[in-house]
C-alpha cells in the first residue's frame, strides 16, 4: 500500500475511533494489540511488518501526540507500546511519563534512530523496558516476547499479592471480630500479636496495654503460669488447659486455651497460636451442678443412716420411758435413766435434721404468710439473741401466700438467726425481710435448681465476718462448720437447705468476707389457698382394750410397742412382715380395731397392707409409723391427706395418745353411721 493511501486508511479510522488491523494479520497467529508512538506511517508501516514477520496477528494504534495517546490508552486494552524517541511535538520520555502517570504496567519499547548512549541509559532509568535502533529491528520480537512475558509474570504476581493481601484482611477481620480471644505468643508469653475480644475480655483499654502487662501476669497464681509455660513448651500444644486469669480490674476469669507451637515465618523462631474462651460461667455452672449432685448423694446416705437410726432410737427412748416410769424419777437408777433418755432425744433431733437436709421428712403444709411468721417469731428472736444485736424487719404486706409446714419454716428462721448471731460476735445488725419475687429465665440459668416463677422471699442479712468462696463451696453440707469444736454439729444449715428444697423452693447465698452474709429462701407462690389445717388433741386417758394389729420389721421396735400397748389393755397381736398380717387376719373371726404398721417393710409396704385391709374392713383406722416416710408424701413432698402417721422415735406417751386419738374418732365416727 502506498505511503499516503496508507495514511488515508489510518486518518479515516481514528476518526471512527477505531484501530488499524494488519491487512497480512494470519487468524492462527498470536493476537498483538500494539500502541505505535510514531509520526510517521511508513515507519509504523514497517515496525508492523517486522511484527508481522515474527508470528504476531497485530491491531495497532498510531498516535503522536500525548492527547492522542492518552484518549488511546483510555479507550483500548494494549499489550505494548512502541515509541520513537523524538517526534515533533512529543518525545518517548514524555509518553513513558504519561503511561506511568495513568497507572497502567505496559511494555514500553523505544525504537528509534542514532542516539548517544547516555541517553538510552538515562530512557533505561527512567523505565523504558529496552532500547531499539530502527535499522536493527532483529532483536524486536526477542524483546516484546521477553518484555510481554515478563508483563504476564509481573501480572501475575501483583495478582497473586492482592490476593494474598485480600486475604490476610479477611483473616485480620476474622481475628478481630472473633468471639473468642486470640493470641501469638513467644514460648516464655510474651505477646506478639492479639484481637479485640481478648482484649475486651480481660478489661484492657487497648491491645498495646495487655501486650505491655505481659502474658505471666495474668496467672492469678504465678507458680500456676511457671508450670502452664513449662508444659506447653513441653508438650508443644495445648488442648483445652484452663487457667485462672486475672483482669485489669482484679477481678479473676477462667479461661479455656487450646492452640498449637508452630514458627513465625519472619522471625523463624517458635511461637504459640491460642484461642482463649471464657468459661468463667460454664465452670460456675459445672461446680453448681456438681455441688447439687453431691448434695443429693449426701442426702440419699444421710437419710438412710437416719431412717435406721430412728429405729434404733425408738427402742432406747421407748424401754427408757418404761423402766422410769416402773422405777420412778426420784431413784438413783431412774436420773441414769433420765440422762439416757435426755440423750437419745438429742440423737433424735440430730436424725430429724439429717431427715431434713434429705427432704426425706413428711411435712404437713398450710398456707403461710411469711411475713406474719415472722412477725409471730419476732419477739422470740430478740429473747434469743443478745442486746447487742439490732434486729430490723422489712416485711411486705402484700406477699404471696405459700404452702408450707409453719414449724418447719420456723426452724429455718431460727437455725439462719443462731447462724447471723455466730458470725457478728461483737454485735451488729440482723435483718429479716419478705419480698415478692419472680425469677426469671436468665436467674434459673444461672442458679441449677432453680425453676421459672412467682415466689414469696424471705432473706436473712446479717453484718458480720462473711464467708469465702471457699466455705460458700460447702455451706450447706451436713457436718461441715467452721466453728471450734463443741459449739456446733454442722446440721442447722443441712436441715434449713433441706428444708426449703422439700418446700419446692431455691436457696441462695450472697457472702464476702468482711461484709457480712444474706440467706435467700424463694418459696412457690401458692397456687390454691386452703383453709389452715387445724388439729384437736383429745385429754382422754390412754389406756384401752382394743384389739391392734401390730406390723413393723424391726424387732426392738416391736417389742416395745407391744409391751407399751399391752400395759395399757390393749390386746396386740404382731406381725413382722405384711405377708404375715394377712395370713392372720384371714385367721381371725373377729374385725381388729386398729392397723398399727411400719410404711417401709420388706417385699409388700405399709401403704399397700393398709389399702388391702381398708378393702375388707372399710372403717379400720390406719396410723403409720416411720422416720423416713417417703411414701406418705405427695409428689410434692407434703403429707398425704388423710394420712396419720407417728413419726420415730417416738415414745409410748406419743403411741398411746395417739392410739386413744385414734380409736375414739373411730368410735364416734360409727356411732353416728348408727
Amino acid at each position: 500500500m502506498p505511503p499516503r493511501d496508507m495514511d488515508a486508511r489510518y486518518t479515516a479510522v481514528i476518526a471512527r475511533g477505531q484501530t488499524v488491523p494488519s491487512a497480512a494479520a494470519d487468524p492462527v497467529s498470536r493476537p498483538l494489540h500494539a500502541l505505535i508512538v510514531e509520526d510517521s506511517p511508513e515507519e509504523a508501516e514497517l515496525i508492523v511488518r517486522e511484527l508481522e514477520r515474527g508470528g504476531f496477528a497485530v491491531v495497532y494504534e498510531r498516535v503522536q501526540t500525548a492527547e492522542a495517546m492518552r484518549d488511546a490508552l483510555g479507550r483500548a486494552r494494549w499489550d505494548v507500546v512502541l515509541s520513537d524517541y523524538r517526534l515533533p511535538n512529543f518525545s518517548a520520555p514524555a509518553a513513558l511519563e504519561l503511561l506511568q502517570s495513568t497507572g497502567a504496567d505496559l511494555p514500553f519499547i523505544i525504537i528509534t534512530g542514532t542516539i548517544g548512549e547516555e541517553t538510552a541509559v538515562a530512557a533505561l532509568k527512567a523505565g523504558a523496558h529496552d532500547f531499539l535502533v530502527k535499522d536493527r529491528l532483529a532483536r524486536l520480537i526477542p524483546a516484546i516476547e521477553r518484555e510481554m512475558g515478563d508483563h504476564r509474570q509481573r501480572r501475575e504476581r501483583r495478582r497473586a499479592e492482592e490476593a494474598l493481601r485480600a486475604s490476610e484482611a479477611q483473616y485480620r477481620s476474622l481475628v478481630d471480630h472473633a468471639v473468642f480471644g486470640i493470641y501469638r505468643a513467644t514460648v516464655d508469653g510474651r505477646f506478639l500479636t492479639l484481637n479485640r475480644s481478648l482484649v475486651a475480655m480481660l478489661g484492657y483499654d487497648c491491645a498495646d496495654d495487655l501486650i505491655d502487662a505481659g502474658m505471666a501476669n495474668l496467672f492469678v497464681t504465678p507458680e500456676v503460669g511457671l508450670e502452664f509455660f513449662r508444659r506447653s513448651r513441653w508438650q508443644g500444644y495445648l488442648a483445652g488447659t484452663e487457667a485462672l486469669w486475672r483482669r485489669k480490674n482484679g477481678d479473676h476469669v477462667r479461661v479455656r486455651l487450646s492452640g498449637r507451637l508452630t514458627q513465625d515465618p519472619a522471625s523463624e523462631l517458635p511461637v504459640f497460636e491460642v484461642i482463649v474462651e471464657d468459661i468463667t460461667d460454664q465452670h460456675r455452672l459445672r461446680e453448681q451442678l456438681r455441688q447439687a449432685q453431691k448434695m443429693e448423694a449426701v442426702g440419699q446416705l444421710a437419710g438412710g443412716i437416719a431412717h435406721d437410726f430412728n429405729n434404733m432410737l425408738t427402742a432406747i427412748l421407748g424401754y427408757a420411758e418404761l423402766l422410769t416410769d416402773q422405777i420412778g424419777p426420784d431413784k438413783a437408777i431412774g436420773r441414769d435413766l433420765r440422762e439416757i433418755r435426755i440423750a437419745a432425744e438429742r440423737a433424735a433431733a440430730l436424725t430429724q435434721q439429717l431427715l431434713a437436709f434429705s427432704r426425706k421428712q413428711v411435712i404437713a403444709v398450710t398456707p403461710i404468710d411469711l411475713s406474719a411468721l415472722v412477725r409471730n417469731l419476732e419477739p422470740m428472736l430478740r429473747r434469743l439473741l443478745p442486746e447487742s444485736i439490732r434486729i430490723d424487719c422489712v416485711l411486705a404486706d402484700d406477699l404471696h401466700l405459700v404452702m408450707a409446714d409453719a414449724a418447719q419454716l420456723e426452724h429455718l428462721l431460727i437455725n439462719l438467726s443462731v447462724n447471723a448471731r455466730d458470725a457478728m460476735p461483737g454485735g451488729g445488725a440482723l435483718t429479716i425481710a419478705t419480698a415478692n419475687i419472680t425469677l426469671d429465665r436468665a436467674f434459673v440459668a444461672a442458679h441449677p435448681g432453680a425453676v421459672e416463677g412467682a415466689y414469696a422471699a424471705l432473706s436473712v442479712t446479717d453484718t458480720g465476718t462473711g464467708m469465702p468462696p471457699e466455705v460458700l463451696r460447702r455451706i450447706f453440707e451436713p457436718f461441715f462448720t467452721t466453728k471450734e469444736p463443741g459449739r456446733g454439729t454442722g446440721l442447722g444449715l443441712a436441715a434449713g437447705y433441706g428444708t426449703v428444697k422439700q418446700h419446692g423452693g431455691y436457696i441462695s447465698v450472697d457472702s464476702q468476707p468482711g461484709h457480712g452474709s444474706t440467706f435467700t429462701s424463694h418459696f412457690p407462690r401458692a397456687s390454691i389457698e386452703t383453709p389452715a389445717l387445724t388439729t384437736h388433741s383429745r385429754q382422754s386417758s390412754p389406756v384401752g382394750a382394743e384389739t391392734v394389729l401390730l406390723v413393723e420389721d424391726e424387732g426392738g421396735v416391736r417389742a416395745f410397742a407391744k409391751i407399751a400397748l399391752q400395759r395399757f389393755g390393749y390386746r396386740v397381736l404382731e406381725a413382722e412382715s405384711a405377708e404375715t398380717a394377712l395370713r392372720l387376719l384371714d385367721s381371725l373371726d373377729m374385725p381388729i380395731d386398729l392397723l398399727l404398721t411400719d410404711v417401709v417393710l420388706p417385699c409388700m409396704g405399709g401403704r399397700e397392707l393398709a389399702r388391702l385391709v381398708n378393702k375388707a374392713h372399710p372403717d379400720t383406722p390406719v396410723l403409720f409409723m416411720s422416720g423416713y416416710a417417703t411414701a406418705l408424701r405427695t409428689e410434692e413432698g407434703f403429707q398425704l391427706p388423710g394420712v396419720h402417721l407417728l413419726e420415730k422415735p417416738f415414745t409410748a406417751q406419743i403411741l398411746l395418745t395417739k392410739t386413744r386419738e385414734l380409736l375414739g374418732s373411730s368410735a364416734e365416727r360409727r356411732q353416728g353411721l348408727a
